[in-house]
Protein backbone atom coordinates (compact mmCIF):
# COMPACT_ATOMS: atom_id res chain seq x y z
CA UNK A 1 0.00 0.00 0.00
CA UNK A 2 1.26 3.65 -0.74
CA UNK A 3 2.13 5.76 1.65
CA UNK A 4 -0.85 7.95 3.31
CA UNK A 5 1.92 10.77 4.54
CA UNK A 6 -0.12 12.85 2.01
CA UNK A 7 -3.50 12.24 2.94
CA UNK A 8 -2.19 12.67 6.45
CA UNK A 9 -0.77 15.85 5.86
CA UNK A 10 -3.59 17.50 4.51
CA UNK A 11 -5.74 16.25 7.60
CA UNK A 12 -3.44 18.15 9.80
CA UNK A 13 -1.59 14.93 11.05
CA UNK A 14 1.92 14.21 10.41
CA UNK A 15 4.22 11.90 12.49
CA UNK A 16 7.11 13.55 13.19
CA UNK A 17 11.01 11.98 13.68
CA UNK A 18 10.55 12.29 17.34
CA UNK A 19 7.21 10.22 17.28
CA UNK A 20 6.20 9.39 20.84
CA UNK A 21 9.04 11.34 22.20
CA UNK A 22 8.68 13.10 25.51
CA UNK A 23 8.00 16.54 25.60
CA UNK A 24 10.12 18.75 27.92
CA UNK A 25 8.76 22.14 28.74
CA UNK A 26 8.05 24.91 26.78
CA UNK A 27 11.54 25.45 24.19
CA UNK A 28 12.78 22.14 25.80
CA UNK A 29 14.19 24.12 28.67
CA UNK A 30 13.81 22.36 31.89
CA UNK A 31 11.48 25.71 33.20
CA UNK A 32 9.45 27.53 31.93
CA UNK A 33 9.85 31.11 30.88
CA UNK A 34 9.13 33.37 34.07
CA UNK A 35 6.32 35.57 32.56
CA UNK A 36 4.63 32.26 31.31
CA UNK A 37 3.83 31.59 35.24
CA UNK A 38 1.50 34.73 35.46
CA UNK A 39 -0.40 35.10 32.25
CA UNK A 40 -3.99 34.58 32.32
CA UNK A 41 -5.28 31.28 29.87
CA UNK A 42 -6.53 33.54 27.08
CA UNK A 43 -2.86 34.70 26.90
CA UNK A 44 -1.63 31.60 26.94
CA UNK A 45 -3.70 30.10 24.19
CA UNK A 46 -3.22 33.12 22.08
CA UNK A 47 0.86 31.93 22.77
CA UNK A 48 -0.17 28.27 22.01
CA UNK A 49 -2.10 29.44 19.02
CA UNK A 50 1.07 31.46 17.84
CA UNK A 51 3.72 28.57 18.94
CA UNK A 52 1.02 26.36 16.08
CA UNK A 53 1.11 29.19 13.39
CA UNK A 54 4.72 28.83 13.27
CA UNK A 55 4.77 25.24 13.00
CA UNK A 56 6.58 24.67 16.74
CA UNK A 57 4.05 21.94 17.99
CA UNK A 58 6.22 20.97 20.79
CA UNK A 59 5.78 24.78 22.43
CA UNK A 60 2.18 24.63 21.13
CA UNK A 61 1.72 21.33 23.33
CA UNK A 62 3.88 22.57 26.59
CA UNK A 63 1.26 25.44 26.96
CA UNK A 64 -1.96 23.47 26.12
CA UNK A 65 -0.35 21.27 29.07
CA UNK A 66 -0.25 24.21 31.21
CA UNK A 67 -3.71 25.27 30.06
CA UNK A 68 -5.57 21.44 30.80
CA UNK A 69 -3.40 21.50 34.02
CA UNK A 70 -5.26 25.03 34.94
CA UNK A 71 -8.58 24.15 33.75
CA UNK A 72 -8.92 20.26 34.93
CA UNK A 73 -12.81 20.41 34.33
CA UNK A 74 -12.49 21.93 30.33
CA UNK A 75 -12.47 19.96 27.79
CA UNK A 76 -11.43 22.28 25.45
CA UNK A 77 -7.44 22.28 26.29
CA UNK A 78 -7.10 18.64 26.74
CA UNK A 79 -8.47 18.60 22.83
CA UNK A 80 -6.18 21.33 21.92
CA UNK A 81 -2.99 19.50 23.64
CA UNK A 82 -3.73 16.17 22.20
CA UNK A 83 -4.03 18.15 18.56
CA UNK A 84 -0.17 19.58 19.12
CA UNK A 85 0.54 16.49 20.15
CA UNK A 86 -0.67 14.43 17.05
CA UNK A 87 0.99 17.03 15.28
CA UNK A 88 4.28 16.35 17.32
CA UNK A 89 4.14 12.73 16.52
CA UNK A 90 3.03 11.60 20.04
CA UNK A 91 0.24 9.20 19.57
CA UNK A 92 0.08 7.97 22.71
CA UNK A 93 -0.07 11.68 24.62
CA UNK A 94 -2.65 12.48 21.60
CA UNK A 95 -4.40 9.59 22.36
CA UNK A 96 -4.43 10.25 26.47
CA UNK A 97 -5.39 13.41 26.01
CA UNK A 98 -8.53 13.19 23.81
CA UNK A 99 -9.40 10.22 26.32
CA UNK A 100 -9.15 12.94 29.27
CA UNK A 101 -11.13 15.49 27.12
CA UNK A 102 -14.23 12.48 26.95
CA UNK A 103 -13.69 11.77 30.34
CA UNK A 104 -14.96 15.47 30.97
CA UNK A 105 -16.98 15.88 28.29
CA UNK A 106 -18.58 12.57 26.98
CA UNK A 107 -19.70 12.59 23.53
CA UNK A 108 -17.42 15.38 22.65
CA UNK A 109 -17.25 15.23 18.93
CA UNK A 110 -13.92 16.76 18.60
CA UNK A 111 -12.28 14.40 21.50
CA UNK A 112 -13.83 11.49 19.49
CA UNK A 113 -12.93 12.93 16.04
CA UNK A 114 -9.09 13.26 17.73
CA UNK A 115 -9.22 9.31 18.75
CA UNK A 116 -9.94 8.39 15.55
CA UNK A 117 -7.12 10.71 14.05
CA UNK A 118 -4.58 9.18 16.03
CA UNK A 119 -5.56 5.25 14.66
CA UNK A 120 -4.93 6.95 11.20
CA UNK A 121 -1.60 8.29 12.56
CA UNK A 122 -1.09 4.70 14.02
CA UNK A 123 -2.05 3.13 10.43
CA UNK A 124 -5.14 1.69 12.28
CA UNK A 125 -7.38 1.82 9.14
CA UNK A 126 -10.24 -0.56 9.97
CA UNK A 127 -10.36 0.57 13.59
CA UNK A 128 -10.40 4.41 12.20
CA UNK A 129 -13.18 3.75 9.88
CA UNK A 130 -15.72 1.93 12.63
CA UNK A 131 -14.39 4.82 14.76
CA UNK A 132 -15.21 7.81 11.76
CA UNK A 133 -18.72 6.14 10.92
CA UNK A 134 -19.76 5.97 14.48
CA UNK A 135 -19.43 9.64 14.49
CA UNK A 136 -20.87 10.16 11.37
CA UNK A 137 -23.97 8.22 12.40
CA UNK A 138 -24.52 11.36 14.83
CA UNK A 139 -22.52 14.11 13.30
CA UNK A 140 -23.47 13.51 9.45
CA UNK A 141 -21.93 16.64 8.05
CA UNK A 142 -18.56 16.61 10.36
CA UNK A 143 -15.69 17.90 7.82
CA UNK A 144 -12.96 16.67 9.79
CA UNK A 145 -15.01 12.79 10.31
CA UNK A 146 -15.98 12.97 6.68
CA UNK A 147 -12.07 13.44 5.92
CA UNK A 148 -10.84 10.84 8.01
CA UNK A 149 -13.00 8.15 6.25
CA UNK A 150 -11.73 8.81 3.36
CA UNK A 151 -8.51 8.54 4.15
CA UNK A 152 -9.40 5.23 5.91
CA UNK A 153 -11.28 4.31 2.88
CA UNK A 154 -8.59 5.26 0.71
CA UNK A 155 -5.94 3.15 3.00
CA UNK A 156 -7.37 -0.01 2.51
CA UNK A 157 -7.81 0.40 -1.22
CA UNK A 158 -11.54 1.81 -1.28
CA UNK A 159 -11.42 4.59 -3.54
CA UNK A 160 -14.76 5.00 -4.97
CA UNK A 161 -16.38 5.16 -1.44
CA UNK A 162 -13.47 7.52 -0.27
CA UNK A 163 -14.32 9.73 -2.73
CA UNK A 164 -17.80 10.13 -1.64
CA UNK A 165 -16.84 10.88 1.58
CA UNK A 166 -14.63 14.22 0.28
CA UNK A 167 -17.50 15.08 -2.11
CA UNK A 168 -19.72 15.01 0.63
CA UNK A 169 -17.21 16.99 3.12
CA UNK A 170 -16.88 19.73 0.07
CA UNK A 171 -20.68 19.65 -0.23
CA UNK A 172 -20.57 20.97 3.70
CA UNK A 173 -17.25 23.21 3.23
CA UNK A 174 -16.71 23.90 -0.21
CA UNK A 175 -13.25 25.67 0.78
CA UNK A 176 -11.68 23.22 2.52
CA UNK A 177 -8.16 22.16 1.65
CA UNK A 178 -7.81 18.85 3.18
CA UNK A 179 -11.01 17.48 1.65
CA UNK A 180 -9.88 18.95 -2.06
CA UNK A 181 -6.34 17.97 -1.77
CA UNK A 182 -7.73 14.01 -0.70
CA UNK A 183 -10.11 13.96 -3.16
CA UNK A 184 -7.63 14.44 -5.52
CA UNK A 185 -4.92 12.29 -4.37
CA UNK A 186 -7.62 9.39 -4.04
CA UNK A 187 -8.57 10.08 -8.01
CA UNK A 188 -5.02 9.56 -8.45
CA UNK A 189 -4.82 6.06 -5.98
CA UNK A 190 -7.99 4.94 -7.63
CA UNK A 191 -6.44 5.61 -11.44
CA UNK A 192 -3.30 3.79 -10.62
CA UNK A 193 -4.98 1.00 -9.59
CA UNK A 194 -7.20 0.71 -12.60
CA UNK A 195 -3.65 0.62 -14.73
Amino acid sequence: MRSLALPLLALGVSACAGAGAQLGTVAGSSEPPASSANLDTAALTRLAQAAESSGNALNAANIYRRIAERQPSAAQPKIDLGRALMRNGDFDGAEAAFREALAVAPGNVDGEVGLAQVMLGRQQHAEALVAFGAILERHPQNVKALNGAGIALDAVGRHQEAQRHYDRALAVAPDDRAARNNLALSKTLGTANVR
